[in-house]
């Protein structure tokens, strides 16, 4: 075993705060997935057990962020909006993204969410508009 001497306190620490953050994305993304898959009735007030990051509520943007998660954040920011609108301004925070992949993705989250009563919904010619529930 190879002791190393060269390792400060301050880079230890670092690496551990990094794991650390890792291993909270990592926790919120399998309590998104756990609470798509409890059960819940269309139309109740559902108070969601999932932890939303200090970054969501302070209103930054992080690629760690889940679907559901990013959608929240764009329609925070427009109150309410079509998935393009959303896709489109998500993309401008993170330009590795796929557009159309990631269109899919926030179509199939707000669909999700508002069948479970945490979106508002309504079609407007041939796209659907959403916003948050204001009662969450």
């Amino acid at each position: 075993m190879q002791v190393i001497d060269d390792v400060t306190d301050e880079q230890i620490l670092k690496s551990l705060l990094i794991k650390r953050e890792k291993l909270v994305n990592e926790l919120k993304r399998l309590n998104t997935a756990i609470h798509f898959f409890q059960p819940n009735v269309r139309g109740s007030v559902i108070k969601s057990d999932q932890p939303y990051s200090e970054q969501l509520q302070n209103g930054e943007y992080s690629p760690f962020f889940s679907a559901v998660q990013q959608l929240h954040f764009a329609l925070k920011h427009f109150g309410s909006a079509n998935m393009l609108q959303v896709s489109q301004y998500i993309y401008e925070f993170d330009k590795r993204l796929h557009i159309d992949k990631l269109t899919k993705r926030l179509t199939d989250a707000a669909s999700i969410e508002y069948r479970n009563g945490r979106l508002n919904g309504y079609k407007e010619n041939r796209r659907y508009i959403y916003s948050l529930n204001e009662l969450e």
